[in-house]
This record gives structure tokens, sequence and C-alpha cells, in this order.
């Protein structure tokens, strides 16, 4: 995949202040994560070199009589087995997600983020803790991004979320006729570049949006985020 741009691109820097469903195997040996408090009433766990941030008031939940046995965080109450609010970690190889990465729209509450070995997937109770929790997950190597606050960006006729105080670049492709918010078939492609991560939005096979953020999940959130800006109201 070429990462050269037309000059004729639309390009954006802004510095600014997916439902999912898995099939998989056990992790193996299902070792408590380490838990540590942050800010803004959260905690950071951490499974397997992978971390993520969730509400501090979400303990670890008892999957041992689950069909597959794996990390889960969430709500006292939460069904250990089922897709209530929550977080789990699952393994990557064995994922079998109903459509791409990230949150499927602003208002989404669930969806999930592949971090290489393992996925972490989230049903939050609110679109705002849902994109927190996915846009906080790393690795160990990542660097670690506050991601609390989000807000709205346009840009060439598009709307986009972004982390506050994150730098993001995104890049409409010359020649896309059709873009994620028209269709529901947009697929992405996400590799590690020298500047941070790049996530390419597909549409009909061809690039569409291109994103790039310091951590893949944000570069992920980010992008599922694209939607097309809404029509201006006609005069009155």
């Amino acid at each position: 995949m070429r990462r050269g741009e037309s000059a004729r691109g639309a390009l954006l820097v802004v510095v600014v202040s997916a439902i999912a469903l898995a099939i998989t195997i056990p992790l193996g040996l299902i070792a408590g994560p380490d838990r540590t408090l942050i800010d803004g009433g959260f905690q950071t766990v951490e499974y397997a070199d992978t971390l993520a941030d969730i509400p501090a008031d979400w303990d670890r939940l008892d999957t041992s009589r689950c069909e597959f046995e794996h990390p889960k965080y969430g709500p006292e109450q939460t069904d250990p087995c089922g897709y209530e609010v929550g977080m789990s970690f699952f393994a990557s190889a064995t994922f079998d997600p109903c459509c791409g990465p990230g949150l499927d729209g602003p208002e989404a509450t669930e969806g999930y983020i592949d971090t290489g070995d393992l996925v972490v997937y989230v049903a939050g109770p609110d679109a705002d803790t849902a994109r927190r929790v996915l846009g906080s997950a790393r690795t160990i190597e990542d660097p670690v991004i506050d991601v609390q606050r989000w807000e709205e960006v346009s840009f060439e006729g598009l709307v986009v979320d972004v982390p506050e105080g994150v730098a993001v670049s995104m890049t409409r492709r010359p020649g896309a006729t059709r873009l994620p918010g028209e269709v529901r078939t947009a697929t992405t492609q996400v590799f590690r570049g020298p500047t941070g991560w790049l996530t390419t939005l597909l549409v009909d096979g061809r690039p569409a949006v291109r994103v790039i953020a310091p951590t893949r999940a944000i570069a992920e959130v980010v992008a599922s985020s694209v939607r097309l800006a809404p029509s201006p109201s006609p005069a009155s």
C-alpha cells in the first residue's frame, strides 16, 4: 500500500485541546491484570502487555463458568458471560468481529480495538465511556495519551471525532465519490509508520480517508467516526 499522498488531496492537521461479537478460545492461564487508579474516576488495567482505561467501579468478573474464559471487567451485577456493560480482553487470532474496528458512529456504545495480539472489546453505559475506553487501548510500547475528552471537527465535507490535545492528521483522497457514512461496507487497513499509526478507510475497495494518530486505537476510533457533514439548512 502506498504511503504517498496526492498533492491535490485535502490535508487537515488538527491539534485539538462496532459492534463485535466474539467467539474465542481461552487465552490460557487467566491471571489477574494489574490495576492502577488514574484521574477522572477511571483505572488502568493490564493483561499480557495490553492496557486499557476503564471506570474505577468496574471490577474483575468471574468468567470461569462461561463458554470461553477470558479477562472481563464490568459493574458488579453484570452477567460475566453476556455482552452487557463491560470490557473484555480477547485473543486476536480467534476474535470473530461482525464489522470493522472502533465504534459504529458517534452515539455507539459498543466496539473493539485490535492491539495486535489482543482485542479490547467494550460495551459502555454511554458513548463517551465507550470512546474513552477504546481510545485508551494500547500496548506497553505505546505512549500514554489523554483521551478523556473528545470533540467534533469538520473538514472537506466530513465530520470526525478527535481527542482534545492530540495531534491527528486526516486526508480525504481525491476522486473518492462515495464516502463512509453513505455506505456500510467501508473497511480499514492499518500499519505503523515513522510518524504514527496510519488507518485507511476503504470504500468499494478504494482509499477514501486516511487518518494518522499516535496509537493504533486512536487512529481506528477516529477513523470509525468519519461521517458526512450534515447538509446546511435551506435559507428561510
